[in-house]
């Protein structure tokens, strides 16, 4: 398979690859290992703001996560997966190859991309986002996780995860999600529930994991 140029959601296309690769082999685990370095893109020769943007939204981290074939109580578990590319949207996030590196390509229309093509998504996938107990977003800045909230018209108990990641984290690109989780693991309520992981990645692209708990 493939594992190349995933960007942000390249933790959450893991995971999905990796839950369905378990569901084939019984008894088995996956290991999940995200690790990004992003401060390599940090071209020192250019001081455009989009530069400088790029180096102050992401940030170097590694996480990782154990897939497993049975259930456990006090657990995340993944069901459904789905990957959704967005029309016209390749110049929205990625990178491009420069002769000193590779310049980080963010568009400022991506929270406005997000917003019109994110709710339909959602909804096929997983229904009403209302009746989802969280969204763990990917933490791709204030911005970003702000048009998530509005354009699924979402409370903030719904991405309290998102949220604190967000602030204490900040935006690590594909290990990102893995730490959401791991703080949505931390605080599962009582009950049993469900709800989504969603992520972005160059596209753009939108990946979306279904999440269960008991």
């Amino acid at each position: 398979m493939p594992f190349m140029h995933f960007g942000c959601a390249g933790g959450a296309a893991s995971l999905s690859w990796a839950s369905d690769w378990v569901r084939l082999h019984s008894r088995q685990s996956a290991l999940v290992v995200a690790v990004e370095v992003p401060t390599l893109t940090f071209r020192p020769g250019d001081t455009s703001a989009d530069n400088l943007l790029s180096v102050l939204v992401f940030g170097d981290g590694a996480g990782a996560a154990v897939i497993g074939s049975e259930p456990a109580a006090g657990c995340i578990g993944i069901g459904r997966t789905a990957s959704r590319l967005v029309a016209s949207s390749t110049e929205a996030l990625g990178f491009e190859r420069a002769d000193d590196g590779f310049r980080v390509v963010v568009s400022r229309q991506l929270p406005r991309l997000i917003e019109l093509n994110l709710p339909a998504l959602v909804r096929e996938f997983a229904g009403d986002p209302a009746a989802l107990d969280v969204v763990a977003a990917h933490p791709g800045g204030q911005a970003i996780v702000d048009s998530v909230v509005r354009c699924l018209g979402l409370e903030e108990r719904q991405v309290a995860a998102t949220r604190e990641v967000l602030k204490t984290t900040g935006n690590t690109s594909s290990a990102g999600i893995l730490f959401v989780l791991d703080e949505l693991g931390a605080h599962l309520p009582d009950r049993a529930g469900q709800g989504i992981a969603a992520a972005f990645g160059p596209g753009l692209t939108v990946e979306l994991l279904e999440l269960l708990w008991a």
